[in-house]
């Protein structure tokens, strides 16, 4: 860092001991308090004051994050081509620094910091966020043992952020899920680093070392992990499950949620409290026959003393300690693999798309995939197919009325979103044209691109006869002559059409008015036709022809 100054503030010192990490300890000169300032670089080619518009909105949303276990920012600034943030300076260390001088850590302590870990990230996740780059350089450790997690950004499930490149060094990458490397992070990618993180804590390596991305993104979903139970005989047994659960490489086969592992952890604390007498049983007993050593070196190493000349299974304490054991795991395993109720979970998914919330579409979608199993009945399957089908359309619908269209979507999104503008543009025959391509043309396109482009083909078919344009629109619109029942028909078909198409664009309200008042005008002559036949009644040659035969 050249600059010893950047806007308000004094860079005193680099922090970490990554050197790729633009972090520094520096002083607001005014306020002369120390902060923590991060620099980031807008990605090449990205419009700066496109970047800058963004940013701002993200660390809007960021400012208003509160949580103990949680650093937090206070903004983000500019000062000539540095864009940084800015947020609270921990007195500590990072657990990355921890392990780099401990090697590995006790369980008791494992434990301790992945609670708190898990805790942040319960919070996280329920204001519809996720990490997705959690590291051990990224957990800070005061010197109060309160773990914070950093670098946190505006990320959501799903989704891809606006200025991410792709681009991942093996280090981060070996934290990160399977899933995470080939495509989208989810909560659940959270839990996976976090498992990680544990392993690595309790181990003292990584359950895969750093290495070439697509090796490693390949070994994730194929090799088997050797568990910790077998590297460390001072881990109970229900850490050590949990640990393999977390970092499982099929999502739906981890923890349901953060919640449940912040549950399972606070049950292991509550279990050591009493001495862990009986996980040590429990290990004593069931290790050996996965790490093949004799029974009694495996209970000496777990300071198990039988009692002299009295044979195991004469021993109640040890089937006393063996049953709580067993109903503690029974209990644990409950907590991390009960299901949410499945219908429950569908009526909420079901009232967040009838919402007009974007961001609740997205949220059913993701409670949706948490439930998604064998068990499912074949109602339940449909029923969820076509939630998510809705929000998918709902959210596909937005995206075009806001022409957000990029190189990152697929080719049949980006041709749906050209035609909606088509439509919005009046220029229907060429909108029609291109929805009938999409229709009849691309196989490999998703069902709720399909289903909305057949939408849209039905509604340019009938428009598409119309002029072209808004000013030639609205001339046809007030000047459009009726001369039979089937001409004023087709008429009140097309306002009504019309209506329907741009009803929620106040862009086009002077269209809107126009056609609404076009069909008032056809009642109104339709209403005066009538009274006209009633009038005539028995004298046919003083009634209205046209009046007499109109009906509603």
């Amino acid at each position: 860092m050249e600059k010893t100054r950047v806007g308000p503030f004094e860079i005193l010192e680099r922090l970490g001991s990554n050197r790729r990490q633009r972090v520094f300890r520096a002083l607001q000169v005014e306020q002369q308090r120390e902060f923590a300032l991060k620099f980031i670089s807008i990605p090449p080619n990205y419009d700066r004051e496109l970047a800058l518009k963004k940013l701002r909105l993200e660390f809007a949303v960021l400012r208003e994050l509160r949580h103990p276990n949680l650093v937090r920012i206070y903004g983000a600034g500019v000062d000539g081509d540095s864009i940084f943030i800015a947020s609270e300076l921990v007195d500590g260390e990072s657990l990355a620094s921890l392990l780099s001088r401990r090697g590995r850590m006790a369980p008791d302590l494992v434990v301790d910091y992945a609670r708190q870990v898990a805790l942040c990230l319960e919070y996280l996740h329920a204001q519809d966020m996720i990490h997705s780059k959690i590291t051990p350089d990224k957990i800070l450790i005061d010197r109060d043992g309160t773990v914070r997690l950093t670098d946190l950004r505006l990320n959501r499930s799903k989704k891809r952020r606006w200025d991410n490149t792709r681009q991942r060094d093996a280090e981060l990458a070996a934290y990160l899920a399977p899933e995470q490397l080939t495509g989208f992070a989810t909560a659940k990618s959270d839990l996976y680093s976090l498992g990680t993180i544990m392993y690595e804590m309790l181990v003292g390596r990584l359950p895969f070392p750093a290495e070439n991305i697509a090796r490693l993104t390949r070994r994730k979903l194929e090799d088997r992990i050797e568990p910790v139970a077998t590297q460390v005989l001072s881990c109970p047994v229900w850490l050590d499950r949990l640990v393999m659960q977390l970092i499982e490489p099929t999502p739906r086969k981890r923890p349901h949620s953060a919640h449940a592992v912040r549950l399972a952890l606070e049950e292991i604390v509550r279990i050591d409290a009493t001495k862990r007498s009986a996980v040590d049983e429990l290990s004593g007993a069931f290790n050996p026959l996965h790490i093949n050593v004799d029974k009694s070196e495996a209970r000496a190493l777990l300071n198990k003393v039988q009692v002299e000349g009295q044979p195991f299974w004469k021993n109640w304490r040890h089937w006393t300690a063996m049953a709580g054991a067993i109903a503690v795991t029974t209990m644990l395993i409950l907590i991390l693999w009960m299901p949410a109720n499945v219908q429950r979970t569908i009526d909420e998914a079901r009232a967040l798309v009838a919402s007009r919330d974007p961001q609740a579409w997205a949220r059913a979608r993701e409670k949706l995939a948490d439930i998604l199993s064998d068990r499912l009945s074949d109602e339940q399957r449909q029923e969820i197919d076509e939630i998510i089908l809705r929000s998918k359309r709902q959210s596909l619908l937005l995206q075009a009325k806001n022409g957000e269209s990029s190189a990152l979507d697929t080719e049949p999104v980006r041709r749906f979103v050209e035609a909606f503008k088509l439509e919005q543009d009046f220029e229907f025959d060429q909108a029609f044209q291109l929805y009938r391509q999409l229709v009849d043309g691309l196989p490999t396109m998703d069902e709720h691109v399909r289903r909305e482009a057949q939408q849209g083909l039905v509604r340019t078919d009938l428009l598409r006869d119309l002029p072209a344009g808004k000013v030639a629109l609205l001339a046809w619109i007030k000047q459009a002559t009726v001369t039979t029942k089937q001409q004023e028909a087709r008429l009140r078909d097309l306002l009504q059409q019309l209506i329907d198409t741009y009803e929620s664009m106040p862009s086009h309200e002077s269209l809107l008015q126009a056609a609404k008042q076009r069909i008032e005008d056809l009642d109104a002559k339709q209403r005066e036709g009538q009274t006209s036949a009633e009038i005539g009644k028995g004298h046919p040659e003083s009634a209205n022809p046209a009046g007499s035969t109109a009906t509603k």
